[in-house]
C-alpha cells in the first residue's frame, strides 16, 4: 500500500501546482519492486503531466506513452475485477481517466498550429 500512498501524494502535489514534488512521488512510486501495472501506469500518466508543467515536453511524452501503453493494453485485454498484484478494474479506470487528461494538456495543438 505505501507504493499507493505515493500515487496518492503524487496526484495532490500535481492538482496543487507543485510540478516537482509530482515528479518526486512518482519516482518513489516506480521504486518500489512489487510491480503493480496499474500503479505504473497512473504514475508514468502523472509523471508526464508533471513533467509537461516543469517544462520537461521530451519526459513528458516519454512518460505518455508508457502510461498509454499499459493502460491501453489491459482495456483491449478486457476489465476484469483485478486483483492486488495486478490492479483493479477501478485503478484501471483511475488511469484512463488521467490518461485523457494528460494526452488534453500535453498533445494539445500548439497555438502556431490553431
Amino acid at each position: 500500500m505505501e507504493a499507493w500512498r505515493c500515487v496518492s501524494l503524487a496526484i495532490m502535489a500535481y492538482r496543487e501546482g507543485d510540478s516537482l514534488a509530482a515528479r518526486d512521488w512518482c519516482q518513489r512510486c516506480l521504486a518500489y519492486t512489487d510491480r503493480n501495472p496499474a500503479r505504473i501506469a497512473t504514475a508514468r500518466i502523472i509523471q508526464a503531466m508533471a513533467s509537461y508543467q516543469s517544462g520537461d515536453a521530451e519526459a513528458a511524452r516519454s512518460e505518455l506513452v508508457e502510461g498509454r501503453d499499459l493502460t491501453g493494453a489491459q482495456f483491449a485485454a478486457g476489465l476484469e475485477e483485478g486483483t492486488g498484484l495486478v490492479g483493479f478494474w477501478y485503478d484501471w479506470l483511475f488511469a484512463r481517466i488521467l490518461l485523457r487528461e494528460a494526452e488534453a494538456l500535453i498533445e494539445q495543438p500548439s497555438p502556431a498550429a490553431r
